[in-house]
């Protein structure tokens, strides 16, 4: 048996974050989806398994769901299985699954609307959709059963959708789903959805592909789909992970602190993207303190530097760093205020490591910012570089308003 292995294609996907620029994620998203039928027409696979997520929610958008569905009409020799997850449950009338377009969907097109099993040549596949956005329960639970009442000689593949029970690393109420699903319920292969990163367990019985389009800056492990070919009743499954995503997503880092190494680097960095602006998202995030005669102008040539980028984020987390005299003067004239900034930059180099070099009041200990953020009731892993940037700005204010 052949299966191309998806999920969480999120179609549909806002991307709120980038405004305007949303559109083209969302079309590349379509675009990959239609390249991915392509490669299970060239492998010849007997089933193109999407695992959960096909849809980033029931209220998407009628255009991206009869998108959808004429890109599965080009593929009448492709069997399309579909299970919802957590984010498109079946759930009744306000489904997407229900809308009149998914009701009359190709005959090739099957959409895992209750826990059922489908012969295929060689074996069968055990779905166990979602029904709803949380559980505390293992959804793989459900397989175990189905698995019992099929010919223990042929091929058994699961499918379904939840979170790893990985102590730490999911939501309480993320469908959990044990590490050991596949081999406790006797399958040859797992195929779940749910997390955006490639993972697999269980001796390689258990996989999660990940979102085939990379969809914020912290993932490692996206972009990719798994070709799996099973041999043999009880052989282990040949996984290969496929990459497909059209775009790749790149944070860089610029300190005021070591400027002019940073610059170099960030210039450099992006001329080697420039044969791929169309498909790169790019974030930029500037750090450290400097002066008004700095930050402008670094503000403008960045801008310069990302408009080869469709869609590309400036974020200024710097921080404003007083000239010696206006130090002073700060000191002379407006004490307690020349404290309260001097305790926050402290303050700031101590949780997130944000050190202004100008700093304007006696150093505090370590135990002495915790004291405070204790007495504040503020929890230090919770605060950024945002948080420093907007109140060293408000402070500021208040001595603009001060002269």
């Amino acid at each position: 048996m052949r299966l191309l292995h998806s999920a969480d294609w999120q179609l549909g996907c806002r991307f709120a974050q980038f405004g305007e620029k949303a559109g083209a994620l969302r079309k590349a998203r379509l675009k990959t989806l239609r390249r991915t039928l392509e490669l299970a027409k060239q492998r010849t696979v007997d089933a193109f398994v999407i695992a959960g997520d096909l849809f980033d929610d029931s209220q998407v958008d009628e255009a991206v769901v009869t998108a959808t569905l004429e890109i599965f009409a080009s593929f009448p020799e492709i069997k399309v299985f579909i299970l919802p997850g957590n984010h498109d449950p079946y759930v009744g009338p306000g489904s997407v699954w229900n809308r009149k377009s998914f009701v009359g969907a190709p005959q090739h097109v099957h959409v895992f609307r209750q826990t059922e099993v489908v012969e295929l040549d060689g074996g069968f596949l055990l779905a166990s959709p979602l029904q709803q956005k949380k559980s505390t329960l293992d959804p793989s639970l459900k397989l175990d059963e189905l698995a019992k009442k099929l010919p223990r000689e042929k091929i058994q593949v699961g499918i379904t959708h939840g979170s790893l029970a990985i102590p730490s690393q999911h939501g309480h109420s993320a469908f959990p789903v044990a590490l050991d699903a596949a081999t406790r319920a006797g399958l040859d292969y797992l195929a779940l959805g749910d997390w955006h990163n490639w993972q697999i367990y269980d001796n390689g019985r258990l996989v999660m592909p990940g979102t085939p389009e990379q969809d914020s800056f912290e993932q490692t492990g996206a972009g990719f789909i798994a070709h799996v070919i099973l041999g043999e009743k009880g052989s282990i499954p040949q996984v290969e992970q496929v990459p497909v995503g059209q775009f790749q997503w790149h944070t860089f880092d610029i300190d005021y602190l070591n400027f002019e190494s940073a610059r170099a680097l960030l210039q450099q960095a992006v001329a080697g993207l420039s044969g791929k602006a169309d498909s790169s998202v790019i974030r930029v995030r500037v750090r450290g303190s400097a002066a008004r005669e700095v930050r402008l102008p670094t503000s403008q040539w960045l801008n310069e530097l990302l408009k080869p980028f469709p869609i590309s984020q400036l974020h200024d987390e710097s921080s404003l760093s007083l000239s010696p005299a206006e130090l002073e003067h700060l000191k002379a004239n407006h004490p307690i205020l020349a404290q309260v900034l001097g305790d926050l930059d402290q303050i700031a180099a101590f949780t997130i490591g944000l050190k202004n070099e100008n700093a304007t009041a006696e150093p505090l200990s370590p135990k002495q910012v915790d004291e405070l953020l204790e007495a504040a009731r503020i929890e230090k892993a919770n605060l950024t570089a945002a948080h420093f940037e907007l109140a060293r700005q408000m402070l500021l204010q208040k001595l603009q308003e001060a002269k």
